[in-house]
């Protein structure tokens, strides 16, 4: 029996309870950076990076992403061209940069720009960095909800399809051995997820080193970031979109 879009409410003794049901065969969570379930499984949700986004209208030719450490410290502000729009954002660790100077920092570099966010609806997304694991028990947790983005730049879409398939081929096969091929999806989520904990634990001394010492490299990064990142392979791994 499923339960396709029906809220979960919590967790009674790894049983999911539903509205009237509960489910106590498998269970796979997708809800996200603010999972309901992880927090059921007693896992903190501190490790957050907040981003912000407005899906702006217009014919966008390019993808771009402006990456400054002294203007925006250790984050990046892109423009993802769609069809008729693009999704226009940043993001950063609230515990270095309070959301209100990240905004404040965004609309500035966006005015620079000639982009024009009054028609956009502003959107909020936290991105979740704290991995706690897969499986526990009858309960997988899956996507952002387990913290399979990658730490480098946040994407994480290809990791959230493969890890419920994944889950999907647990619950087909229970004696498959799925940690190969989990240890090759945990590769995005270990690019620079080992730093974060150390950047929440002393944000003002991570910050001064990211806009200060980082600041002053700049010059030297801005030669070489653009000739790395013109490489077919960089592009693909920093979009966390290599699946085997």
């Amino acid at each position: 029996m499923t339960f396709a879009e029906t809220p979960v409410r919590g967790l009674d003794k790894n049983e999911a309870i539903l509205n009237d049901e509960r489910i106590d065969k498998y269970l796979i969570a997708a809800d996200g950076s603010t999972s309901i379930i992880r927090r059921q499984l007693g896992f903190n949700t501190d490790q957050i990076c907040q981003c912000i986004e407005y899906p702006v209208p217009g014919d966008f030719e390019k993808l771009e992403i402006h990456f400054d450490l002294k203007k925006y410290g250790l984050t990046y502000v892109w423009i993802f061209p769609h069809k008729g729009y693009a999704s226009v954002g940043t993001g950063t660790l609230p515990s270095m940069v309070p959301a209100s100077e990240m905004s404040e920092r965004f609309n500035r570099w966006a005015l620079d720009k000639g982009i024009d966010l009054a028609k956009a609806e502003r959107r909020a997304h936290p991105i979740y960095f704290g991995y706690h694991g897969f499986k526990h028990g009858n309960i997988f947790l899956t996507g952002d909800a387990a913290s399979f983005a990658c730490s480098i730049d946040g994407e994480g879409i290809y990791q959230a399809i493969r890890s419920g398939e994944i889950a999907a081929k647990c619950i087909i096969d229970p004696k498959w051995n799925y940690k190969s091929e989990l240890r090759d999806l945990l590769k995005y989520h270990r690019y620079g997820g080992w730093i974060i904990p150390w950047m929440l634990v002393f944000p003002k001394l991570s910050r001064n080193i990211v806009e200060g010492f980082g600041g002053m490299l700049m010059p030297a990064i801005s030669t070489i970031v653009p000739l790395v990142g013109s490489m077919k392979f960089v592009q693909r791994a920093g979009l966390g979109i290599i699946g085997k």
